[in-house]
């Protein structure tokens, strides 16, 4: 009896490692089970991501480009708001060119008036020069015409 007794206890001893070694196993199959689960949701969820990362670079190619465009935008209104200004300056310069320019009309004319007056008396004088030249020339002839038809006998009236 002894001897059965043993033989029943280490029966129950096998019976209790063998059901504790099939529930480790069974716990590994759970465990593995799920890991399964997990790597296929992950796998899933990384199909389903992938894209998401993907408009998540497109965003910010997106954002890089509206700073590029805002830079463009300032930049051009700066230029714009530049030429603004140099056309009003231009647009100054040109008004001040043509009053200029009329002064300078007005200038020439008041010269042009006061050489025919200046030129004038000048043209009266210099006719009078030329007059009184040729008056002296005359008298000089004259009078070498007398000398000579003195000289020679002769007297000129």
């Amino acid at each position: 009896m002894l001897l059965l007794h043993f033989k029943i206890k280490c029966s129950k001893i096998k019976y209790l490692r063998r059901f504790k070694l099939c529930e480790g196993i069974i716990l590994e199959l759970d465990v593995c089970s799920i890991r399964l689960r997990c790597i296929s949701v992950f796998c899933c969820v990384q199909y389903q991501v992938k894209p998401l990362l993907q408009v998540t670079n497109t965003e910010e190619k997106l954002n890089k480009k509206e700073n590029e465009l805002r830079q463009v935008t300032e930049h051009l209104t700066h230029l714009r708001g530049e030429h603004d200004s140099l056309k009003a300056e231009h647009d100054q310069l040109t008004s001040d060119k043509m009053l200029v320019a009329e002064q300078l009309r007005a200038e020439q004319d008041l010269c042009a008036e006061t050489e025919e007056v200046l030129c004038t008396p000048y043209a009266a004088q210099n006719s009078m020069l030329d007059f009184v030249f040729v008056l002296s020339c005359v008298r000089f002839l004259i009078q070498s015409i007398k000398t000579v038809g003195w000289m020679s006998g002769r007297v000129c009236n």
